[in-house]
């Protein structure tokens, strides 16, 4: 059964991210299933693109080891977003090698769904050309009937109008038959595509400038060249996705495109909510910061290079690499602010809805399972009435003991509470006092506590000391 992003979905689910994204647009009526699968690691049996993930991972590792060889200013123009505003902290290698991993690894899924692509149109290619050449046959034999027509026509001008008849039912059936055969085509070709499971991913994967040719040489290499050859060239390929400007169609961009796919969740059969797509977009813009300045500033030349070489890293870092570039790069950095934006607002919600929850918990326990008391019978203590001079010491007196406040008298009123409850009564019988029930109660004392601690500290301002 094919998972296809329906017209619906791209309508009716629509959050502010998904309108940032144009996902749903971009994947309208798409095999979603079959785009995020074009992107998956290399099956057992496709030995090209195992050697390709680990050209990836020797481009990455030379990329950011690269990085400790650059200037610290450099370095902190490529970290930052703005065009014409330099970051506080530098670029630098991970400290965490998993996440420094994690990340590589959405290059090689691009890398990977980029091969694919390119590896199925030079089959599509070689088919493509033996289609042209019978369809040039077709057309020669079609123009050498017209003749033979044409002839026919002048020969039999003068028959008689039966026979005219005759020819115009025949051509009648012609046109039936054509029309027939016109429809089976487009049968064909329609199952054709339902065949092939990298139909969508070659539509919507535009090739720009050279890309095409560098990705077919890249294929071409990994089973002829040697590695350090093919790290240069996977860094050219790579290279000539990043230096691009997009203008006004981001999807024009295959990196752009590739966002997209990595937005599917292939299990949930969805595309993934901001919060949980911040983290992949920034291993995404990680790396291609990385492979941008290793592209421009080669580390195994850095030595040689002068003013010249960082005027032009500095030009192309605005053009290409910055936000507002009109480039790939520009569009992650946007999708990536947004997206942390949301996810941030989302945690705060969250957390909001805990402390509400805490609160409320906290309510019902102080009023139901320590005062014995239903909703019928609570009060409210106007708080902001309540005097309270924290400078008077004086032992065993406190805001309680203020008649003012209105809160004396607060153990006859449990007591009465006690008495009339059939749980409190429990507790005290034939005056003695049940020591099993007493352990639990003031468990629930603790409780209590432990809650009111944690409203206290999620609802103060953080000055609060315990």
């Amino acid at each position: 059964m094919q998972q296809r992003l329906s017209v619906d979905v791209a309508k009716t689910d629509r959050t502010g991210w998904f309108n940032r994204t144009g996902w749903p647009e971009h994947l309208v009526q798409r095999n979603t299933k079959r785009l995020a699968h074009a992107s998956r690691p290399p099956d057992r049996d496709e030995r090209l693109l195992q050697q390709a993930t680990k050209v990836v991972d020797l481009a990455m590792e030379k990329s950011v080891v690269g990085l400790s060889t650059l200037a610290v200013e450099t370095r902190r123009w490529l970290r930052s977003a703005k065009r014409e505003e330099i970051d506080v902290r530098p670029m630098a290698r991970l400290q965490n090698p998993e996440s420094q991993n994690r990340y590589a690894g959405y290059i090689r899924r691009y890398v990977c769904y980029c091969l694919r692509i390119a590896a199925a149109n030079q089959v599509e290619g070689g088919n493509d050309e033996g289609r042209h050449e019978e369809r040039d046959e077709a057309e020669d034999e079609d123009e050498d009937e017209d003749e033979d027509e044409d002839e026919d026509e002048d020969e039999d001008e003068d028959e008689d109008e039966d026979e005219d008849e005759d020819e115009d039912e025949d051509e009648d059936e012609d046109e039936d038959e054509d029309a027939d055969e016109d429809e089976d085509d487009s049968d064909e070709e329609s199952s054709a595509e339902e065949d092939d499971p990298l139909s969508d991913a070659r539509k919507l994967f535009i090739w720009q400038g050279d890309q095409k040719k560098l990705a077919e040489e890249m294929w071409q290499s990994l089973a002829q060249d040697d590695e350090e050859m093919q790290v240069a060239k996977m860094l050219e390929l790579l290279s000539s996705f990043i230096f691009q400007t997009v203008g006004d169609r981001p999807f024009s961009s295959p990196l752009v495109h590739f966002l997209a796919v990595l937005g599917i969740d292939e299990e949930m059969n969805r595309l993934r909510t901001a919060d949980n797509y911040s983290y992949m977009l920034a291993g995404v813009v990680y790396c291609v910061r990385a492979l941008g300045v290793e592209g421009l500033l080669p580390s195994a030349q850095r030595d040689e290079r002068g003013e010249t070489e960082r005027k032009r890293f500095l030009r192309k870092r605005r053009d290409f690499l910055a936000d507002g570039s009109y480039s790939p790069m520009s569009t992650m950095i946007n999708l990536l602010a947004y997206s942390k934006s949301i996810a941030l607002n989302t945690m705060i919600e969250r957390f909001q809805r805990i402390v509400r929850d805490v609160v409320k918990e906290a309510e019902r326990v102080l009023w139901e399972e320590l005062m014995w008391t239903g909703p019928e019978g609570r009060f409210a203590v106007p708080l902001g009435k309540i005097e309270d001079d924290v400078t008077f010491t004086k032992r065993g007196i406190s805001f309680v003991s203020k008649s003012s406040n209105g809160v004396t008298g607060g153990l006859d009123w449990m007591i009465d509470r006690m008495q009339v409850s059939d749980e409190g009564r429990k507790m005290r019988k034939g005056g003695m006092w049940n020591a099993r029930l007493i352990r639990r109660y003031i468990r629930k004392v603790n409780k209590f506590l432990e809650l009111l601690l944690f409203c206290i500290h999620g609802m103060g301002d953080g000055s609060i000391s315990s």
